[in-house]
Formats: C-alpha cells, sequence, structure tokens
C-alpha cells in the first residue's frame, strides 16, 4: 500500500499522517485506497453464482456494475 501522503510547501516536502476515511488514489494499482488504521483497497466482491433461484437479469445487472466499478478503479481485482 502507499506511504504517507506528502505534499509540497514552500520548497520543501511535508509528510501528513493520514486520518480515518482518507482516500488516495493508488497509481501503482490504479484504484482507490481508503486508511482504515492501514491502506486498504476495495475489493470487488465475486460474481454472482449459485442459489436456488436465478435471476438473470439481476446477476447481468450485478456482474455490469462491479466491472464498471472496477474500470474506473473504484473497485480492484475480483474476488473469485
Amino acid at each position: 500500500m502507499p506511504p504517507s501522503p506528502t505534499v509540497i510547501s514552500t520548497l520543501k516536502w511535508q509528510f501528513i499522517v493520514p486520518g480515518e476515511g482518507l482516500q488516495l488514489c493508488d497509481r501503482a494499482a490504479n484504484q482507490l485506497v481508503v486508511f482504515r488504521s492501514q491502506w486498504r483497497p476495495a475489493t470487488a466482491p465475486a460474481n454472482p453464482a449459485g442459489g436456488t433461484v436465478i435471476d438473470i437479469e439481476a446477476r447481468a445487472a450485478v456482474t455490469a456494475l462491479i466491472e464498471a466499478l472496477s474500470s474506473v478503479g473504484i473497485l480492484g481485482f475480483v474476488n473469485a
């Protein structure tokens, strides 16, 4: 995960302590990370599968939502 954020102030680097809920873009992973006692990326849930009632339209909508959030870097890799 990324180190503490830095800012440039009067031509020198200053490290700041992250507060709970601070969000950053991790360029290496190309996704957002949030600070909750440590840096944590959002990970995508597994695509819907199984169950006794299969709703194809709902599964397609959930899968599309996961893919859309992943494509813009909000969610990371899909958990299998």
